[in-house]
């Protein structure tokens, strides 16, 4: 029982660590967005690395790698967007999405 118990902790805790590390934004292959909430994720993925970047300013006001990457994910941002319009994915069932939500939420500046 005690193996059982340990084996079954040591799962948990995998399972945890791995569902807790979404895709970095950069790394978001938008081929694979597909339905709304894949698109609501995937926006939410990119606006929090950005608020992360740029706290309560603006990608302006970064200087130098900062400033770099900051583009690369309004850049990623743009694709998405674009990949969303070639998918005629319905706005209304991305607004239904609990990451788009969370996206309103984030009120970011770009």
């Amino acid at each position: 029982m005690k193996t059982f118990t340990t084996s079954f902790a040591a799962i948990i805790f995998a399972l945890s660590t791995l569902t807790s590390c979404g895709p970095a934004a950069l790394d978001i292959d938008i081929t694979e967005l597909k339905e709304p909430c894949d698109f609501a994720d995937a926006m939410l993925t990119v606006a929090t690395e950005v608020k992360e970047l740029i706290g309560e300013g603006k990608i302006n006001d970064l200087e130098g790698d900062d400033k770099k990457e900051a583009q690369a994910l309004r850049s990623k941002a743009r694709s998405i967007e674009n990949w969303f319009e070639i998918m005629v994915i319905n706005e209304d069932d991305f607004d239904d999405c609990p990451s788009a939500k969370k996206l309103k939420d984030l009120k970011l500046r770009m």
